[in-house]
């Protein structure tokens, strides 16, 4: 079985402290792909793929990008998470290239692969969506409000330590997920003003409703921050997508860039928020 638990553990500040300088280096490599007109999606997303097989699997599996692209499609991850009968030539593919990797992570999947293959396909497609399409959605908006605002992108790179305020705000404006998955509640709750939540009932968060602050700060409306859900059921990858979206923001500040693209929710996109393709200027 997939020991969730101990990967949790290789997802904890101490480990992601020793991963963000590997994320860092990537600054270099990505470097030398931007000039021009670039494709932020693309490239947000392929930087997300790598840090990913990078942080789980200690290597680059760039070769693998296209394959985990065709997965990571919405419309392939609704597909999977649904109680249907589950066979794809996708995950054919990646359970046969997965075998050649040397990681705890991926070997223990394989074996729920061979036992249980429709639970092995919604976990692959739950990776995917956690730690993929939600992430380089989050680097999207973070750099797009950047190329939008000049001026606001003129004081980011004059004082770099404002980062992680920009990220926080950019998550909170734009939230990657459109809700959380629905919780069961397990006792009748009182939420305020009368209103009695009964033992056993479904609840879903709507984010962009709760995120309903014009003038929010993490100061003094952090508990109204629910990007990554809270309590035990706060996303264990957050300390990661914070990583990925700094270090991505840094890598665009070498660089001076713009776009007239305005976010538009891509409607092919059933459960993250990412936009429609955008296109910015370097210069």
């Amino acid at each position: 079985m997939v020991r969730y638990g101990a990967n949790n553990i290789k997802l904890s500040p101490s480990y992601l402290n020793k991963k963000e300088k590997l994320v860092d280096n990537l600054i270099g490599k990505y470097s030398r792909k931007i000039s021009g007109k670039v494709d932020l999606n693309d490239l947000a997303t392929r930087f997300s793929f790598e840090v990913i097989s990078n942080i789980l699997l200690d290597n680059s599996c760039e070769e693998m990008y296209d394959d985990f692209v065709s997965l990571a499609n919405s419309a392939t991850i609704v597909k999977l998470l649904v109680p249907t009968p589950f066979s794809t030539p996708e995950i054919g593919r990646i359970h046969e290239r997965i075998i050649s990797m040397k990681s705890t992570f991926y070997t223990e999947l394989l074996e729920l692969f061979d036992n249980k293959p429709k639970l092995a396909a919604k976990a692959v497609s739950f990776i995917m969506l956690a730690g993929f399409e939600t992430a380089s959605t989050g680097i999207i908006c973070a750099v797009h409000r950047l190329a939008f605002d000049q001026d606001l992108q003129e004081k980011v790179r004059t004082d770099q330590t404002l980062i992680p305020k920009l990220v926080s705000l950019s998550l909170f404006a734009n939230p990657p997920l459109m809700q959380n998955f629905n919780m069961l509640t397990t006792s009748n709750i009182e939420i305020g003003d009368g209103i009695v939540l009964p033992k056993n009932t479904r609840v879903n968060i709507f984010i962009n409703a709760v995120h309903n602050y014009p003038d929010f700060s993490m100061d003094n409306n952090a508990d109204s921050f629910c990007t990554f859900s809270g309590g035990q059921r706060r996303c264990v990858g957050e300390g990661l997508a914070r990583i990925e979206i700094r270090a991505f923001i840094k890598l665009m500040l070498n660089f001076r860039f713009k776009t007239d693209d305005r976010l538009v929710p891509n409607s092919e996109s059933a459960i993250t928020a990412k936009p429609e393709r955008i296109f910015i200027g370097v210069f």
